[in-house]
């Protein structure tokens, strides 16, 4: 699939990183063009390079309201935001999408913080039964 949409961009002028297989490109030659684009029209963001965390259990909203800058808890199903991720001293270490579902909260956030976000978490303290994995 990536080697497709690598393909694709080339085809359409795009121009990658030298020496590396993403299929993302840096910019597609014309700079002027492309903000015309994005002011007059539509553009399309490859975001499937950003780290993916699934948070479910019954504590999930409390547990991620903690560690973020947005209330969480006010999210319900199909509703999403932007947040900060925040350390113990409230200094922000990142920022990730939050979207609710029925069972669980979807964040994403910069691939290097996943694994750190993921191992971090059994070290801290909760209230209530929670699951914090990276899909895939």
């Amino acid at each position: 699939m990536f080697q497709g949409l690598r393909d694709y961009h080339k085809a359409n002028g795009g121009v990658f990183k030298s020496g590396g297989d993403d299929p993302m490109a840096l910019h597609f030659g014309d700079p002027s063009g492309e903000y015309r684009s994005l002011e007059e029209g539509a553009v399309l963001f490859d975001l499937s390079g950003r780290g993916k965390i699934e948070i479910s259990g019954e504590d999930r909203l409390s547990f991620l309201n903690g560690q973020v800058s947005n209330d969480i808890q006010r999210l319900r199903p199909g509703a999403g935001c932007l947040a900060a991720v925040l350390d113990h001293r409230s200094r922000i270490l990142g920022d990730l999408r939050v979207l609710a579902t029925e069972d669980a909260l979807l964040a994403d956030l910069e691939p290097e913080k996943v694994c750190a976000a993921v191992e971090g978490c059994p070290d801290r303290r909760f209230r209530a039964a929670h699951s914090l994995e990276s899909p895939g």
